[in-house]
């Protein structure tokens, strides 16, 4: 079957795509197994494939590490931030360089002290693999990339160490995994890593799976358990904020309690009734006594004095100046403020003249409840935080109706606070719990308005609540107002409560993974030289007993193995001629029927007795005896028996040597009748 062209030997553009394509791809999968925060990687898979790509292809091989290192940092970058520039393409760089760099140089200590093509067959080559493959070759990329996150700023001195360590370790693991399937693949010889594949790259592949199977439960479950933690921490978070806005209203709505049931509240009075709350609560910025006053009623209401000096009814020009409130109908001027400190200049200011406090002070004439007004800036200062101001309003004290007109006319004027929301955070938040929190606390979005109370989170824009999975949101209702308050993990809190199964499940099932590798490298290396002998024996053995048989065929004696019970087992060509029978005709017989001695009556077996039993074992001994073969016709043939007992204690075995002698009795028998004829002839005439 034919390779597509891209795959072929000769095409070696398609090559370095398709390890581009592979260092690609199998560093999403990295991605995926990362463990936040940092999204370290415990095990780096595109090494693996770098080394087996340029240990096998060549260094050209490193153009496509290069490329896909670099396409694949780019892409992790481009969703971090969707734009590219000179600084964020700088650090892509840097890291394939050393990618590249890394894939060289292993490749080349291991061509150097291990020789390719290599087999890795052996605890040596394997070790030797493991010590310039992984570790020594893997701190090439771990030193680059490190450096490079340094001089760019994304990581500080203290974290070169550990960043390093990660780095260096996540490759070692990739190597030991990826890189032998690799070498199955496309290593030399091929006679060897193809045989792997079978039992090496399948088990190899399954144990990956079934390790990552195991992280992702473990990780899903940490996960799950972390946030449900972090879950209740921040319940409890919005439980306490919202009894301490809860305390506030109730605090607002006993100050207004105070000036519905005295008919007259002094300046004392009212510093001495808010005293308390204030020292309290540090949140409360200011508290304020306005009362109606219509504008028949403005001159008398200047003249008053508080604190010895007059109180004008001022507002606020364009430029944030203090200037006498403009001619209304009504205005609402502050009376009584505490705290005095810092707020000395809210007195006779008329809150009328804010639109947002106006709007707000219209609503809780009408509905008779405390109500919180839109955030705006503080009043009186060029600082755009924003607070949060509540009014109460107050009705005379013969209010007998509940209607909106009723309200309306008994309305006398309306307790106004000033609440700095941020500063509730941060009172609500313990010590340690300061840092271990990102949140953003919000004004539910009314007429296309959105404003920010709280926002310890700057650098994510309003529209994307942080992070998807990691975001957790609760309403607060701020006297009928609703507030959205919006938590997450602080990238310390996430340090603190590192996920540390997750960690171990995953390294340890990748150093499993690799062990298993090595040692299943190590078994099918030794299967293959086992194998490898074995044929190479057997070849030498065929070979033997091929040349045995040519010489057993070729002798012109009869040669047999003869068991020691007297059942032949063998027999050679020679001796078939001689008793006119095929083979296996003579291998189903005893050796007694087919040899007779001369004196008929004894037995060939105990004519061979003495002779075919040595004293010991290390003793052969060959004996010769004349007898008669007996051929298939019955006729008898003079033969001589050569005997030799050979073998060892559980396995001795005769090898018989049959001679024909009948030549020789013909040529015995002429000599004879030859030395009777002379022998007649010559006592003839002696006589």
């Amino acid at each position: 079957m034919a390779f597509p062209y891209f795959l072929q030997r000769s095409n070696v553009i398609g090559k370095i795509m398709l390890v581009g394509f592979l260092y690609v791809l199998l560093g999403r999968v990295a991605v995926l197994l990362a463990i936040p925060p940092g999204y370290a990687m415990a095990i780096y898979p595109p090494a693996g494939v770098a080394l087996a790509a340029v240990l096998t292809g060549g260094w050209r091989m490193a153009i496509g590490v290069g490329l896909g290192s670099l396409s694949l940092n780019l892409w992790i970058g481009w969703e971090r931030r969707p734009y590219i520039d000179l600084a964020a393409f700088q650090l892509p760089c840097i890291i394939a360089f050393g990618a590249m760099l890394q894939a060289v140089v292993s490749s080349w200590l291991i061509k150097r002290m291990i020789g390719y093509p290599l087999p890795l067959d052996n605890h040596r080559s394997i070790s030797q693999f493991m010590l310039f493959g992984a570790i020594l070759g893997c701190t090439m990329s771990a030193a680059v990339g490190v450096g490079g996150l340094y001089f760019n700023g994304i990581i500080d001195s203290a974290n070169i160490i550990n960043n390093w360590l990660t780095w260096w370790f996540g490759d070692c693991l990739g190597v030991l995994i990826v890189a032998p399937i690799g070498l199955i693949v496309a290593a030399e010889p091929s006679s060897i890593w193809r045989a792997r594949r079978l039992n090496v790259m399948i088990p190899l592949l399954l144990t990956l799976c079934m390790m990552v199977t195991v992280f992702v439960f473990v990780r899903k479950w940490e996960q799950s358990r972390l946030e449900s933690e972090f879950r209740e921490r921040a319940q409890r978070l919005v439980h306490t904020l919202q009894a301490r806005i809860d305390y506030h209203v109730e605090v607002q709505k006993s100050v207004a309690a105070l000036f519905a049931s005295v008919e007259k509240v002094s300046s004392k009075q009212f510093t001495n009734f808010v005293a308390q709350p204030i020292s309290n609560f540090s949140a409360l910025q200011a508290i304020a006594w306005a009362p109606q006053v219509l504008h028949s009623e403005r001159a008398n209401w200047e003249a008053t004095l508080i604190a010895d000096k007059t109180i004008p009814i001022s507002q606020n020009n364009s430029s944030q100046q203090l200037v006498p409130a403009s001619v209304r109908e009504q205005y609402f001027p502050a009376k009584f403020v505490a705290p005095m400190l810092g707020n000395n200049q809210l007195l006779g200011f008329d809150l009328a003249s804010l639109p947002v406090m106006r709007s707000t002070l219209d609503e809780a004439r009408d509905i008779g409840l405390v109500v919180a007004s839109p955030p705006q800036p503080l009043m009186l200062s060029d600082s755009n935080q924003m607070m949060a101001s509540f009014v109460s309003p107050v009705y005379d004290s013969n209010l007998v109706g509940v209607s909106v007109s009723e309200r309306r006319r008994a309305f006398s004027g309306a307790v106004i606070s000033i609440l700095n929301l941020g500063q509730v955070i941060d009172s609500v938040l313990a010590a340690n719990e300061k840092n271990n929190f990102l949140l953003r606390l919000v004004d539910v979005p009314q007429n296309g308005m959105r404003y920010i109370y709280f926002d310890s989170i700057k650098e994510f824009p309003l529209g994307n609540d942080f992070s998807a999975g990691k975001t957790l949101n609760f309403s607060l209702d701020l006297a009928g107002r609703e507030l959205q308050l919006s938590m997450r993990p602080s990238p310390a809190y996430l340090q603190q409560q590192q996920a540390w199964a997750a960690w171990a499940s995953l390294v340890g099932g990748t150093l499993f993974t690799g062990i298993v590798g090595m040692y299943l490298l190590l078994v099918s290396g030794r299967s293959f030289g086992v194998e490898s002998l074995v044929k190479e024996r057997t070849l030498q053995l065929a070979s033997s007993q091929q040349r045995m048989h040519a010489i057993l065929d070729n002798a012109a004696d009869g040669i047999l193995t003869v068991s020691d019970n007297g059942q032949i087992s063998m027999v050679n060509r020679a001796l078939c001629q001689l008793l006119a029978a095929q083979s296996t005709e003579v291998t189903q017989k005893y050796f007694s029927a087919l040899f007779l001695s001369e004196n008929r009556g004894m037995p060939i077996e105990q004519l061979f007795e003495v002779s075919l039993h040595p004293q010991s074992s290390n003793e052969t001994r060959t004996v010769s005896r004349d007898l008669y073969a007996k051929r298939s016709d019955n006729t008898l043939v003079p033969v001589e028996l050569s005997v030799a007992r050979v073998g060892s204690d559980h396995d001795w075995f005769h090898i018989v040597v049959v001679h024909d002698l009948t030549e020789r009795k013909r040529v015995d028998q002429m000599k004879g009748d030859f030395v009777s004829a002379v022998s007649h002839e010559l006592r003839t005439p002696l006589t």
